[in-house]
């Protein structure tokens, strides 16, 4: 639907399956070129990014330390049912407006009492996620995730650091990897 509004989409996650050497769930993107799969591999929860069956970022640590809980060492729980949006975007330029689908959920990352909520988004062009804590007040926190991206020649590859509730699919910053690096966020922010 043009406005926004969600429609639900149960194919948007597929059943766990086997999938490099752990079990793993697939998010796709409304397309199904793009899929973001998540997995437990040797007691750490990782990540991966695939675009037309090759990957864009290989398995990377998922999670953030707060307070001294180590998410990244943390169980997922069940995945919420994916929801399709569309969203209307107007811009300036040679392009007045766009439409943009993608495909939403959310899974909950339990370490003992402690939960921390994973918001992924997959569009047809990327990926986007954030870490979600319930409570308040001032806790230490460090980001633990790491993005692999592969080892071949020319990889290229942008991500953005722009922080607050609203994710953000669009402009950011290409990088050109020679050979492929590991790259772990600085701050608190995602990318």
């Amino acid at each position: 639907s043009g406005n926004g509004a969600p429609m639900a989409l149960s194919e948007g996650v597929a059943s766990p399956s086997h999938i490099m050497g752990g079990a793993s769930t697939m998010v796709f993107s409304p397309n199904r070129k793009v899929a973001m799969s998540f997995m437990a591999v040797d007691g750490k929860l990782t990540y991966a990014v695939q675009r037309n069956s090759k990957f864009f970022f290989e398995q990377g640590t998922l999670g953030m330390v707060v307070a001294g809980v180590d998410f990244t060492t943390g169980t997922l729980g069940s995945f919420e049912t994916p929801m399709l949006y569309t969203r209307n975007l107007d811009l300036q330029g040679r392009v007045s407006h766009i439409e943009e689908q993608y495909i939403e959920t959310s899974v909950p990352v339990t370490v003992g009492a402690d939960t921390m909520t994973v918001n992924i988004r997959v569009f047809d062009n990327g990926v986007a996620f954030q870490y979600e804590m319930a409570g308040s007040g001032s806790r230490a926190v460090r980001d633990a995730t790491t993005f692999v991206v592969p080892a071949v020649e020319g990889t290229r590859s942008w991500a953005t650091t722009e922080t607050g509730t609203e994710y953000t699919n669009g402009e950011g910053i290409a990088v050109e990897h020679n050979p492929a690096n590991t790259l772990a966020s600085s701050s608190t922010a995602y990318a």
